[in-house]
C-alpha cells in the first residue's frame, strides 16, 4: 500500500492517461521515484549519484527524488536503510477526444446522421460567460454575445455548457450535441461570490431571457 501512495498524490489534479507500463529513461535505465526517510536526503542523493543516477527533480516536501537509474542498480538501492521506497515514474500524456456519456444518451449522433445537425439554429447560453479561446469552441458556426463580459469565463461553467452543446469534432477535448453547427448567443449573468460563478439576481435572469429573445428575433 505504501508504494502506491506517492504516485497517487503526484497524479492529483492531472487529467492524463497512462502512456506506458514502464518508464524507461534511456537504454538500460528506468525513471523512478525514490522516497527517502527523514534525515536521509544527503545519504540517498550520494547513493543515487554513485549508482550512476541522473537526478531530474528534488521534492523536499515529499522527501523524494525523480531520477533515472541503471536497471541493475535499483534492487541494490532498495536495501539502502535511508530509502523508504522506489517506484516507477509513469509516463503521462494528454487524453484524446472523448464522447461524453450524455451525448450518447440523447442520441446526438443519430440526429446528426438524419440531417438534424443544428445548422441555422440559435442556442442561447445564460451562464458564466465563455472562454472564447478554448480549443473546442474554435470552428463553431457563429458566436455572439449579449452583454459586457460575455466573452470571459472566470469559473468555466458557461464554457462547459457551451461545449456540451456545440464542441467541435477535433482530436482533443470532448464533442458536443451539435458539433460546431449551431449558432451560440452568450449572456453572462453569474458574477457573485469569490469565484465569480456563485449567484445572480432574479432580475438578471429576466434581463438575460429578454436578451436571448431579442437575439433570436433579430435573425
Amino acid at each position: 500500500m505504501k508504494q502506491s501512495t506517492l504516485a497517487r498524490a503526484l497524479a492529483l489534479g492531472l487529467t492524463m492517461s497512462l502512456g506506458a507500463s514502464a518508464a524507461f529513461a534511456a537504454d538500460g535505465q528506468e525513471r523512478v521515484w525514490v522516497k527517502f526517510k527523514n534525515g536521509g536526503k544527503g545519504n540517498v542523493e550520494q547513493a543515487l549519484r554513485n549508482a550512476g543516477g541522473d537526478i531530474h527533480y528534488t521534492f523536499d516536501n515529499l522527501n523524494a527524488f525523480a531520477v533515472s537509474l541503471p536497471s541493475q542498480a535499483i534492487q541494490g538501492l532498495r536495501n539502502n536503510p535511508n530509502i523508504e521506497l522506489i517506484e516507477e515514474d509513469p509516463i503521462r500524456a494528454p487524453m484524446a477526444q472523448t464522447v461524453p456519456f450524455g451525448i450518447t444518451m440523447v442520441q446526438a449522433a443519430e440526429a446528426v446522421a438524419a440531417g438534424a445537425d443544428g445548422t441555422g439554429v440559435l442556442v442561447c447560453v445564460v451562464d458564466s460567460g465563455l472562454h472564447t479561446g478554448h480549443e473546442d469552441i474554435q470552428g463553431v458556426a457563429n458566436i455572439t454575445g449579449g452583454n459586457t463580459g460575455w466573452d470571459t469565463d472566470v469559473c468555466g461553467h458557461g464554457t462547459h455548457v457551451a461545449g456540451t452543446i456545440a464542441a467541435v469534432n477535433n482530436s482533443t477535448g470532448v464533442i458536443g450535441v451539435s458539433p460546431g453547427k449551431v449558432d451560440l448567443h452568450i449572456v453572462r449573468v453569474f458574477s457573485g461570490g469569490t469565484d465569480g460563478c456563485a449567484w445572480t439576481f432574479s432580475s438578471g435572469l429576466i434581463a438575460a431571457v429578454n436578451n436571448c429573445a431579442a437575439a433570436a428575433n433579430g435573425r
